[in-house]
Order: C-alpha cells, then structure tokens, then sequence
C-alpha cells in the first residue's frame, strides 16, 4: 500500500486528479525510491497524448519512467521499450532544457494505468504572470516522497508550493521547498476563480541551507522553471511528427 503525500493547506487548490499527471524517472537498476532521478508528465496537444520532462532528466542511460496502475501496483516503461515502437525523445532545438516523447503504448497496459493528462485548454492559453503569484509545482524531490512496502517507489507526487520571485522570460523563477529529482515536474500557477493553469517546467532546484518540507511552509529554495510554451516547438518539429507518421502497431512490445 502506498503512502500518499496529501496536499497541504496552500497546494489544495489544486485539483485532485492532477497528481495523476505527474510520474518519477528512475535511473537503472529503478529498484526503489533513490533510484528517482527526476520527474515527467503528461499533457494533451492536438489530440496527441506526450511525456514531458527536463533534457537532463533522460540524458542519464536508458531512464524508466514509473506508472501507477489502478490496482496500485506500478510498472516501469524503460527508454529502451520506447525505442523498440520506434518512438524517441525529441529534444529541444535550441539547446533549452527541454524533451518529450510521443505517448504510445500499448492500448491493453494503457487501460490499466492510473492517469490524468493536462488538456490543451489547460496550457496553450497562457494568463500573464507576475512577481508575488502563487504557484505549486508537482514531482519527486529528494529522490522521492513515497514508497510502497515493497520498496518500489509510488506514483503520488508531492506538491511543492510557493510563489514568483523572479520573471527572466523564458525562465519563471519560483520560492518553493523543491529540491534535486523535481526536475521535469510540472508548474501550476493559481487563479483565482478560475481552473489553474500548468506555466511551467522545472529544470532547476537551488538549495539554500537545511531542505524544508511543504507541510512546514518554510520556502527557503529557490527552483527554476522554462515557460510552458516552449514546448511548442518540441511537439511540432519534424522530428516529432514523423513519429506518428510512422507509429508501431501491433501487439504488445512491453
């Protein structure tokens, strides 16, 4: 059973099924929870389901990503896998920290997992940001937040909040207790009567004195996030597009 991270009393705006969204990046052997390099999620554009995440996230060698299944027990899906349906990470082109890959599997493991995609509607409409929003990003820090009795680590994310400290276009640069392995997560800025909207894409975690905790409300860190709409340019390249082209289909490859 898994020990969920539950949201604090400044991330609850949040809504519930958005931490669905979010999934740790294990680097091999992906046994437990110190093996959580980093963060990635999952987002809509045209129709097309994509993982996102920091470049440096799956620069290490063949990175896993952990899915939640909905009978709690998780499975990992290596670059490795990925490769054999023909699907790559795509990169961004002008060197930003940035990558996404294509999000197809398997139609028969995709029904089994536990997921939420943010919509389109949810990002590609950018409201405008200034130095005192609040803002909650979601992911893995300090090599994870929770683990099942097994040892292997549990797909809840834990939601970091805080607020802009700094506005340094294309960088949003956030108060928050973040820490190393939430590279990748995704940002959620706060709007008041209105849904949140996802703004951002950590790639960066600045730790200044004793790491805090969410619960504590004690944002002594500083984490760095490129704006969303850069992702843009990763999902329509070329590159990209000929994935679909030239998707895999057939049987299960896992």
């Amino acid at each position: 059973m898994a020990k969920i991270v539950r949201g604090t009393k400044t991330d609850k705006w949040l809504p519930k099924n958005w931490r669905k969204c979010t999934f740790p990046m294990l680097s091999q052997p992906a046994k437990t929870s110190n093996d959580i390099a980093g963060s990635a999620f999952l987002l809509h554009y045209k129709k097309i389901p994509y993982i996102v995440t920091a470049r440096h996230v799956i620069e290490m060698e063949n990175p896993v990503i952990a899915f939640s299944k909905k009978n709690r027990q998780v499975v990992g899906v290596s670059s490795s896998y990925l490769g054999q349906a023909g699907l790559r990470w795509i990169k961004h082109s002008a060197g930003f920290d940035l990558a996404a890959i294509p999000f197809h599997l398997p139609l028969s493991l995709v029904k089994e997992l536990d997921v939420w995609l943010i919509t389109e509607d949810q990002w590609t409409l950018q409201p405008k940001t200034k130095l005192g929003d609040e803002v909650a990003h979601l992911g893995y820090p300090q090599k994870g937040t929770s683990i099942y009795s097994d040892g292997s680590p549990s797909t809840f994310p834990q939601a970091m909040p805080g607020k802009i400290i700094r506005l340094n276009p294309p960088y949003i640069i956030m108060k928050t207790a973040g820490a190393h392995g939430a590279s990748g997560g995704p940002v959620f800025l706060r709007r008041e009567n209105n849904t949140p909207c996802l703004v951002g894409i950590v790639i960066e975690a600045r730790i200044f004195g004793k790491p805090t905790r969410p619960e504590e409300a004690e944002y002594l860190n500083e984490t760095k996030a490129l704006i969303i709409s850069l992702m843009k340019d990763i999902l329509e390249a070329e590159e990209m597009k000929k994935q679909y082209e030239n998707r895999w289909i057939g049987k299960s490859w896992l």
